[in-house]
């Protein structure tokens, strides 16, 4: 009679450890899926205007920088114990995998040192990468591989209810809203009625496109289109092996709900790429029904792979060929591809105009926007943060850290192509003994998965009701608690689902990861900070799936050196956590309670709590801007005071003290382009109400400074031929008057872009 198994075996408590850090990983990677994330949360919307009270009493409904970084913060820390736990299930590290994953690392935390800003995308880079990392050797797991599949496979159902509310009742209720106070939001943003930013703004609000947590509805199309091919592949299996199977069905029903949320985004490139996608499991089937049960062998094995390489390859050539074929005449053709081809232009442009350091280690995600600006292409309307191509933003923004991680992708796809074949061995070693199922009653075996998936939608939901539920409607509580519900079903009956064997799993995740590489080419999911983790994610796993690498006799030294590396992460987790994380969330309950002291009229208390935020995060532009609007607002009740030597001199003070502070924060390298726009305006303001040369001649001065950064910008080009013809400069007014009207013309591919038509007859009266 077999001896029982020691109830403490170091296989026991490995799979246990195994088990808990898939489902910490996986939570921390499904929730930025459904909770939105915004940079800014405090003074984003000035509390001076409209209700102040209101204004500040609004809930936080998303993750703000504070709560974005102590996400990272766990994301690095999970990732290493995730690596951990599979050293001590006798797993074995890819040091490939880890080497590349460090060289990028360590170009993307140099870059997050310099500006908040920088912070801000480059720690989610790392967190993305780091959980892509765990995930490649979570998934050599079979049990765990399919237990991921499940929660990503059931992820449809939560987005799908909610795409579906939001286009039912959230948007025809917020259009509503916006048409009744229209001029209210205008004034708070700041904006002038009818302006470009107004009407844009206008443009997107009144389109109907589903953007969930993102934002963004490409990318929400993006990342719910490889999660649908991820569930039809299996679908597909599932139902050849027999059409009775429920869970077949189950998958298939999936896959339509996935299918109606990409429809819902409006996303044609998520719709495009789903398809050219879509060929690839056609491929494997054909290929696998040619060679019958033998394992698929030579040159072969590779065709899957290279046919993905060839889509993705296909996706950049019809950027390029579309660039190559030149603008359309006016706004009503194809501008999507052409201006893709714009952004890739001024990306080369900017690495070719840089020293060799920033040309070897990039410029950093927070200097693309302005020296976008300084070498876009003039017909080209927008203002982006991104190529909206991963490859060259990892290439323009982290140098030789982003050719690292571009080298980690492909290699994740590559290997998740070949192995999506059957291999020689045709099928997986025995799962190990801790999870054997003869050691398991039937009952036993069916509830495993329960309590994962119980706190798994714990880890998933309960931080999105917790933000969200100030916004909660009666008629949209019980569709989000059936999501919830639903989640924990079909993960639960999926990670005990056995389709025709692992091969289709692989099939599966290479197909979704070669979706989101193809998508990508043209899109921003890998930068978006919220969806570059699910993205990165879903490359991992695929790359990592169907290794069998377990159990394999290693060196001596290699326990000890992957523990090097866990213990490094951990320790980058904790500076993270000390040196970052912790005084930005200072600087933001700072932040928060200078807007509540404005709400209640107390502006030297709002003043003092500026102050501190500033000294927290020095590059932080937000405390500076939020500083000079106070100082600015105090300035506009002195002017409307009697004219008075007294007055004159307290307004220039005020005046000073808010150009000392812009001025300190420019030199701390805190946005530099944003901050002279509010010097200028600052200038121009103080010009107006003393009628003094000398305030005028500075505020020209800025404004050639910014023209110089931003050549093909309207508004700072017309902000300064305004200065100009003020100041009594007529001649270099006109001329200034002429380029505005030519970089208008420039932007004929949006109208919403060009000179409204006041501005056009104000001009035109000015030239006579």
């Amino acid at each position: 009679m077999p001896s029982s198994r020691p109830a403490f075996s170091r296989d026991v408590i490995a799979q246990s450890l195994l088990t808990a850090a898939t489902v910490l990983v996986l939570g921390l990677v499904l929730l930025r899926m459904v909770v939105a994330f915004s940079p800014r949360i405090y003074w984003d919307v000035s509390p001076l205007s409209g209700d102040a009270i209101t204004t500040a009493e609004l809930p936080v409904t998303m993750f703000g920088p504070a709560g974005a970084a102590w996400l990272d913060v766990a994301s690095l820390a999970a990732a290493a114990l995730a690596l951990g736990a599979h050293v001590l299930a006798r797993g074995r590290l890819n040091w490939s995998l880890a080497t590349l994953f460090l060289c990028g690392a360590s170009v993307a935390g140099y870059h997050a040192a310099t500006t908040p800003a920088d912070a801000w995308q480059t720690l989610a880079w790392i967190s993305a990468v780091a959980l892509a990392l765990a995930a490649a050797h979570l998934a050599e797991h079979h049990h765990l591989r399919r237990f991921i599949v499940a929660a990503l496979i059931a992820m449809i159902l939560p987005l799908t209810i909610e795409a579906v509310l939001y286009v039912t009742i959230q948007h025809p209720q917020t259009v509503a809203y916006f048409q009744q106070h229209e001029a209210q939001t205008v004034a708070e943003h700041g904006w002038a009625w009818e302006s470009p930013q107004h009407l844009i703004y206008r443009r997107r609000l009144l389109t109907p496109e589903v953007t969930g947590a993102f934002g963004l509805s490409n990318v929400m199309g993006s990342i719910t289109g490889a999660l649908t091919l991820l569930a039809s592949v299996l679908a597909g299996a599932t139902l050849w092996r027999g059409w009775r199977n429920r869970w077949g069905w189950a998958l298939f029903s999936l896959t339509l709900l996935g299918l109606l949320t990409v429809v819902l985004t409006r996303s044609k490139g998520a719709m495009l790429a789903l398809l050219l996608a879509g060929s690839l499991p056609l491929c494997i089937a054909v290929l696998r029904w040619r060679f019958g049960s033998r394992p698929v062998k030579g040159w072969w094995r590779r065709v899957p792979a290279t046919l993905a390489l060839l889509l993705v390859a296909l996706a950049v050539a019809a950027v390029l060929l579309r660039g190559a074929m030149g603008p359309p005449a006016d706004a009503t053709g194809e501008r999507s591809l052409l201006f893709r081809f714009h952004y890739w232009q001024a990306g080369i442009a900017i690495v070719a105009d840089q020293p060799p350091l920033s040309q070897l280690l990039g410029i950093g995600p927070a200097a693309f926007k302005p020296l976008y600006s300084l070498h876009k292409n003039p017909l080209n309307p927008e203002d982006v943060t991104s190529t909206h191509n991963v490859m060259l933003d990892l290439l323009v923004m982290l140098g030789l850290g982003g050719l690292a991680w571009c080298g980690l992708m492909l290699r994740h796809m590559w290997k998740a192509g070949i192995a999506s074949l059957p291999a020689e061995q045709p099928s997986p070693p025995p799962p190990p003994p801790a999870q054997a199922p003869a050691q398991a009653s039937p009952e036993i075996a069916q509830q495993r998965w329960v309590w994962p998936a119980a706190v798994l939608a714990v880890l998933v939901f309960a931080p999105q009701y917790w933000l969200q539920l100030p916004t909660f409607l009666a008629e949209t509580i019980v569709p989000w608690m059936l999501g919830v519900a639903g989640f924990v079903a079909i993960v639960i009956g999926l990670s005990r689902l056995q389709v025709v064997d692992e091969a289709w799993v692989q099939a599966a995740l290479f197909s979704a990861a070669a979706m989101l590489l193809i998508h990508n080419q043209i899109e921003m999911s890998f930068f978006h900070v919220s969806s570059a983790v699910p993205a990165w994610f879903v490359l991992g796993v695929a790359g990592g799936a169907g290794g069998w690498r377990l159990r394999q006799t290693v060196a001596r030294w290699h326990p000890w050196l992957a523990g090097g590396l866990v213990v490094a992460m951990l320790a980058g987790s904790l500076t993270l956590a000390v040196g970052y994380a912790s005084p930005l969330t200072a600087q933001q309950e700072a932040m928060r309670r200078a807007v509540a002291a404005v709400a209640h009229h107390d502006l030297p208390n709002a003043m003092s709590n500026l102050r501190q935020a500033q000294a927290l995060m020095p590059a932080d532009p937000a405390p500076v801007s939020a500083q000079v609007e106070l100082l600015l607002a105090q300035a506009q009740w002195l002017a409307n005071e009697p004219a008075s030597p007294q007055r004159d001199q307290q307004l220039k003070q005020v005046f000073t003290q808010a150009l000392a502070l812009l001025r300190q924060a420019r030199q701390q390298g805190a946005a530099p382009t944003q901050l002279l726009q509010t010097e200028a305006q600052t200038l121009a303001f103080a010009a107006e109400v003393l009628q003094e040369p000398y305030w005028r001649q500075e505020a020209l001065e800025v404004w050639r400074e910014l023209v110089k950064l931003q050549p093909h910008s309207l508004a700072s080009r017309l902000a300064l031929a305004e200065t100009l013809w003020d100041a009594g400069q007529v001649d270099e007014a006109r001329q200034t008057y002429q380029t505005a009207l030519k970089l208008s013309d420039d932007a004929r591919l949006d109208p919403l872009a060009q000179l409204t038509q006041a501005q056009r007859q104000r001009i035109a009266a000015r030239l006579r």
